[in-house]
């Protein structure tokens, strides 16, 4: 008995030797790896439509194929199509490759889980990528809601290479106009940017874009750059190129002193989060600058209009942290308090010793619209859950409005953006699920299904 076994086990051993030999062995180690599952869903702003292609995703071993995507009609966002479930190694990978065109982000695929894509696409063509449940939901949102994306543009920075779009991908931008011949407020918004470039959070890029392609060669900007010891990007282009960059913010080409300034913070999706013009507040500057300065922009120097590097900074760091993240499943709730459309205080604390739905909307959101009458009817079947709305940034006059013309009747409070930015809303709408100790149970970024919502509602009332 014992020698049969022993020759059972040597053909065994053979005969995956064999299979090996064959190109079997590798199917079977592949099939004993640890694997997770990509959904790939596709989204557009104008109802685009995707051509047949395949797609590759890369880690540091190179590319390799999820599988093919058949030719349909990306739905207009916040709508999404499902095009692909791939089983892939569980593992981290940096990018994917669809229609020949490369789309960067952090995917990690989880050994038994679903890591979900979503694909913007424009003009026929992929342009950008969202990964992760997070993002997922914040692209369908910034895709669909009021947020403004920069248009396409080409331009040229100071070492002569091509800045365009795809420069903005990945990270946060802060972006302001200038000129190297100005005398009053430009030298000042580059004082500014010396600052940010020490206080801005690590991964942040500054990009001063010239209104007057005459004078701003590549050279010029490159000479400008080692003259003030900067090293971030300035950029250039044709009158054309340039007119084009800056008509979609009210800014109009110009050689002279007095004209436009605008400072704008672009989120890593190319999507405009925050906007400052007029005069910032710069203390000092050094030499270069300070002898570029005429009388008139010396008189700007430390009188500036109420904002600076530190609240760039914080819209920044606010951008970056995307604190959606930094509440996770079982921390707790921050405490507020603020105004409820009576004039009268409202805080978290009035709801002590029960579930809460936090939701944050405002009035120029749509997807809101459609949302907050389905809260309504939902949570009207859990008698135990309270629902409080925080309207980011309105007035009480037009929240109430609003809610009129909605059929909603829950209580809300306004909020001037300080609530916001303790639950860190980035995308509207948000809703924060709070259990009845205080904890968070969990998040949802943009517009809820039904489903969804049952799902969070479900989990707070569970004993």
């Amino acid at each position: 008995m014992t020698r049969r076994i022993q020759l059972t086990a040597l053909a065994i051993g053979l005969a995956m030797t064999l299979a090996v030999a064959l190109g079997f062995g590798t199917s079977l180690m592949r099939a004993q790896a640890r694997t997770g599952t990509l959904a790939v869903f596709i989204t557009s702003r104008g109802g685009d439509r995707l051509a047949a292609t395949t797609l590759e995703v890369h880690d540091r071993s190179g590319w390799s194929s999820a599988g093919g995507i058949r030719a349909m009609t990306a739905p207009v966002a916040p709508a999404t199509a499902s095009v692909l479930r791939a089983s892939v190694i569980a593992g981290a990978y940096d990018s994917i490759r669809v229609s020949g065109r490369v789309l960067v982000a952090s995917i990690v695929v989880t050994d038994g889980k679903v890591e979900p894509l979503l694909v913007q696409v424009d003009g026929g063509l992929p342009t950008d990528l969202y990964a992760g449940t997070d993002d997922f939901n914040i692209g369908a949102s910034e895709i669909s809601g009021k947020l403004q994306a920069v248009a396409p543009f080409h331009l040229t920075d100071q070492a002569g290479r091509t800045f365009d779009n795809a420069s903005l991908g990945g990270h946060e931008t802060v972006l302001a106009a200038f000129h190297t011949t100005c005398h009053e407020t430009c030298p000042l918004y580059t004082g500014l940017f010396l600052q940010l470039s020490r206080e801005a959070p690590p991964g942040v890029q500054l990009l001063e874009v010239t209104t007057d392609p005459t004078a701003d060669s590549p050279a010029v900007l490159s000479d400008y750059a080692a003259r003030i010891g900067a090293g971030w990007t300035f950029a250039t282009g044709t009158t054309d190129e340039l007119t084009a960059f800056w008509a979609p913010f009210g800014v109009k080409l110009s050689a002279v002193d007095a004209h436009a300034s605008v400072l704008l913070v672009i989120d890593r999706h190319g999507y405009v989060r925050l906007a400052r013009t007029g005069v910032p507040q710069v203390d000092s500057l050094p030499p270069p600058l300070t002898s570029q300065l005429s009388p008139a922009g010396r008189a700007e120097l430390g009188h500036g209009e109420g904002w600076g590097a530190s609240q760039v900074v914080d819209a920044l760091r606010s951008l970056g942290s995307l604190a959606a993240r930094s509440l996770p499943g079982g921390s707790a709730a921050p405490a507020f308090a603020s105004t409820d459309l009576t004039g009268k205080e409202i805080s978290l604390a009035d709801f002590k010793g029960r579930p809460v739905l936090l939701n944050f909307w405002a009035t120029y959101c749509t997807p809101c619209r459609a949302e907050l009458p389905l809260i309504e009817r939902t949570v009207a079947r859990y008698s135990d859950v309270a629902v409080l709305l925080v309207d980011e940034r309105d007035s009480i006059a037009a929240a109430r409005t609003f809610l009129k013309s909605a059929g909603v009747n829950a209580r809300s409070a306004v909020d001037a953006g300080q609530v916001g930015n303790l639950y860190g809303v980035e995308v509207l709408p948000t809703t924060v699920f709070i259990r009845a100790d205080g904890t968070v149970e969990g998040r949802y970024i943009g517009q809820m299904d039904a489903k969804t919502l049952e799902t969070h509602l479900a989990a707070l009332t569970t004993r």
